[in-house]
């Protein structure tokens, strides 16, 4: 039997293989190293050729075809991350470190619907064009701020123990434009021509039975017969010169050059104004006052263009001939070109749009089921949308939200046809469908309806509303909606109209002319009507709903009467305390309201359209429209880059 062997391990090196595999190694190696040479000096070639070692943009170009997919991408996004990083760093720093400050100059042009006629404060309030001018040429004791704020003008405080008597005390070194220098004389004297009968002021009726005296040359002191912590609202007429306006009388106050050409204290001051050939005032120019006591305005010049219409207005717009308009009735708003190039300035203006109802001219209105019927079939949000391109906005009661002493927690309507239809149906209101097929019925209630419409020519189809007494006798549920002469006004009333009988409340539109609203509103011959009230910047509601204002000549519209809501509205005429007056007053909303008198619809803003390229407009709440000028002081047109660190 043969010895066993055993073998060596198939790895074991054995010295005559260690020397293959080392001899095999040199050559690699020396193969490689001479591979390294070879490209080292390719590299030392190309970078001895090329002029640059950063890529030429023709060797950009080439780039996709040297790298893969996967690293396109990664470099695209590599540079887009750095790219984004530089405009963002580039703007960090613009924002920091430039700053736009406003340069003096410039002249901006506004259109305006009309043309001037008394531009002084006895009677500007009954023009528009005569109120813009004059609230930039004239100061006041008192002005309203941006939000619609009252703040000091001329006066510099006033004070007053028990809301009877008040004492005004006005700044040092305010000139007129003339260079006089104004005093409490100028005060006075304005404020008894504003209560000069022979005058005719439109505002003599809210300075009835006050007094005024002189304590000094820089302080008035006004007395009233009763207690109004509101006084001081009123005092935002503007103060003219005693020595310019002495020797104008009565008769001739409507007549003198000095309607035109007037001399105030405020921000500018009258410069030159041109006429066409028929007479015609067609541009008003005023300057910057140099002198003015207050912020000096940075615009120089300001120039007014007077227009027959709206259409002219947004035309002269288009073409570039002005950088703002007055006021934009919404209906002209797609008339409007670049309208990027805009900004539509939604003012809010204490101004509010109602439907007053009359329970003596139509018994029906005096059951509040009826009115809240009425009040819930309207979509009040459709409306706004569709006619006022939400440039508007929906109120439930008496007072708007711009208003310090305004409350939402108010009795709400809000569209619900089906709860309108349940409360007609509760009040005991029956319906019929009217068509083709029962027109000819002999019913009581079929033939009522046909005579209605037939008086009426309104469309006898559709549903309507009736009630049967034990005689069979025949009432309708109908109204006659008043509405005042005007597009807006029609838009709406139109659709009032299709809400009211889509629940079977049939109404009359009864368009009635601007000159006859006075009329008609003092004589109470409506049924409901449509119509705004003005509010003021004070929430004092009493003119419009305390139980003493029903009369031929009151603002009571509805003829409401509440004997807790002219308790309150008393009450808060006496006190001063805000608290105390915003408690009262939201207790008055939630009143009227609930027992609504009238439907509160939308309260109607300011809009006041500018080109982008005037700078610095911040207006927010107007109490009458030429209070858009409360902050032109700070408005340029010209401006430069300040580098700061």
């Amino acid at each position: 039997m043969k010895p066993l062997k055993i073998k060596k391990n198939l790895f074991a090196v054995t010295g005559k293989t260690r020397n293959r595999f080392s001899k095999y190694f040199r050559k690699m190696m020396g193969f490689w190293a001479k591979k390294n040479n070879l490209e080292s000096s390719d590299k030392n070639l190309v970078y001895t050729l090329a002029s640059s070692k950063i890529p030429s943009s023709e060797q950009i170009k080439h780039l996709d075809k040297t790298l893969s997919k996967k690293e396109s991408l990664i470099i695209k996004i590599c540079l887009a991350v750095v790219l984004i990083n530089i405009v963002y760093l580039g703007v960090r720093f613009y924002d920091k470190h430039i700053s736009i400050l406003p340069v003096v100059g410039g002249t901006y042009h506004e259109a305006v619907v009309g043309y001037p006629k008394n531009i002084n404060p006895l009677y500007d309030t009954n023009r528009d064009v005569d109120s813009d001018l004059s609230a930039l040429i004239y100061s006041r004791l008192f002005t309203y701020d941006v939000n619609g704020e009252l703040i000091n003008d001329l006066a510099d405080n006033i004070t007053t123990s028990d809301n009877k008597t008040f004492v005004v005390t006005l700044k040092n070194n305010v000139k007129w434009h003339s260079g006089e220098t104004l005093t409490a004389d100028d005060v006075i004297f304005t404020f008894n021509l504003i209560t000069n009968p022979d005058f005719n002021s439109p505002l003599r009726k809210n300075f009835s039975s006050v007094s005024v005296e002189k304590v000094s040359d820089s302080q008035i002191k006004f007395t009233l017969p009763t207690v109004y912590a509101a006084f001081p609202n009123l005092l935002t007429f503007g103060i003219m010169p005693q020595s310019v306006w002495e020797n104008i009388t009565p008769d001739s106050a409507t007549l003198t050059d000095l309607n035109l050409q007037p001399v105030g204290s405020g921000p500018y001051k009258f410069s030159s104004l041109l006429k066409n050939k028929q007479g015609e005032i067609k541009e008003y120019r005023l300057a910057a006052n140099d002198d003015y006591y207050g912020a000096k305005p940075y615009i120089k010049n300001v120039v007014f263009k007077f227009y027959p219409d709206a259409n002219e207005l947004v035309s002269a717009l288009n073409d570039g001939d002005v950088q703002g308009i007055a006021y934009l009735p919404l209906d002209h708003k797609q008339a409007l070109l670049a309208q990027n190039s805009l900004n539509f300035n939604s003012l809010n203006s204490s101004q509010e749009d109602l439907i007053f109802f009359n329970s003596t001219t139509n018994k029906v209105l005096a059951d509040l089921e009826v009115r809240r019927a009425l009040a819930l079939a309207l979509d009040k949000k459709t409306i706004v949308r569709d006619v006022f391109y939400n440039f508007y906005k929906v109120i439930d009661g008496p007072l708007t939200p711009g208003s310090s002493a305004y409350t939402d927690q108010v009795t709400k309507y809000d569209f619900n046809s089906e709860a309108a239809n349940a409360k007609l149906d509760e009040a005991g209101w029956s319906k019929i469908v009217i068509d083709n097929n029962n027109l000819a019925a002999s019913s009581s209630e079929i033939k009522a309806i046909v005579s209605y419409a037939s008086s009426t020519k309104e469309n006898a189809n559709g549903l309507w509303r009736f009630k049967k007494d034990k005689k069979d006798n025949v009432t309708l549920l109908t109204v006659d909606l008043s509405v005042v002469d005007g597009s807006d006004s029609a838009s709406v009333a139109g659709k009032i109209k299709s809400y009211w009988e889509a629940v079977g409340v049939h109404t009359t539109l009864n368009t009635v002319a601007t000159g006859d609203v006075t009329n008609l509103i003092s004589s109470r011959s409506f049924e409901t009507l449509l119509f705004s009230e003005i509010l003021g910047s004070d929430s004092d509601m009493f003119a419009f709903w305390h139980s003493s204002q029903t009369g031929d000549k009151g603002l009571n519209i509805s003829s409401y009467k509440n004997t807790r809501v002219d308790k309150l509205l008393e009450d808060s005429r006496a006190t001063a305390d805000k608290t105390l007056r915003a408690t009262n007053y939201g207790e008055v909303q939630k009143i009227i309201s609930n027992e609504l008198p009238a439907i509160f619809l939308y309260e109607k803003n300011y809009i006041y359209v500018q080109s982008k390229k005037v700078k610095g407009f911040d207006g927010r709440t107007i109490i009458s429209p030429s209070d858009r000028f409360a902050g032109i002081s700070h408005w340029y047109l010209k401006s430069k880059n300040k580098f700061s660190w």
